[in-house]
């Protein structure tokens, strides 16, 4: 009896499809993790997304502030020297508040090195950040304080409208404990 040996040249069908099922789930992985990454550097730091800094704040807070008609803005950090520099471009805006009598205040916001500032934003290390109404192209955004989103109106009323009942529902109700 002869034995018939046979030599293996090459993979087989099962092999090859493990292999190019492997390479498929890691080039996948890299796409994903490297378009994640992309994601989050490209969002546009803009009025909609200012509650959402594209920094890390520390427990100690730290405060926006934005000067030459809001394209230059720096985080500045209490108890730090170091200052992060954010681009932007807000466009020309006006902020307000309303006081303890109900009444539209435009926010001035000072200077700074013979810079006027034209927003100046504080985040808070509980979460919480500046509640004010910023007017940018037409619309009115509302920033509350505590929780809750960002919303845009359409004209300043509405949006006084919202701060004061959002005023009563927190000293009232206690909602948000």
């Amino acid at each position: 009896m002869s034995k018939i040996e046979s030599k293996r040249e090459g993979f087989t069908l099962l092999e090859l499809l493990i292999v190019i099922l492997l390479i498929s789930i890691f080039t996948f992985l890299a796409f994903a993790v490297l378009k994640k990454s992309d994601s989050s550097k490209s969002e546009q730091f803009d009025l909609m997304h200012l509650r959402k800094p594209p920094v890390d704040i520390p427990s100690s807070g730290a405060e926006l502030v934005c000067i030459n008609e809001c394209k230059e803005c720096y985080f500045v950090y209490p108890n730090m020297d170091s200052n992060s520099k954010i681009e932007s471009n807000f466009g020309k805006i006006k902020a307000y508040l309303i006081d303890n009598e109900n009444s539209l205040q435009e926010i001035d916001f000072g200077r700074i090195d013979d810079n006027k500032i034209c927003l100046r934003f504080h985040y808070y290390g509980n979460g919480s950040n500046s509640e004010m109404i910023i007017e940018s192209k037409g619309k009115f955004y509302y920033y509350p304080t505590y929780f809750g989103k960002t919303e845009i109106f359409d004209n300043i009323s509405d949006a006084k409208q919202r701060w004061k009942n959002n005023r009563y529902r927190l000293r009232d109700k206690g909602d948000y404990y």
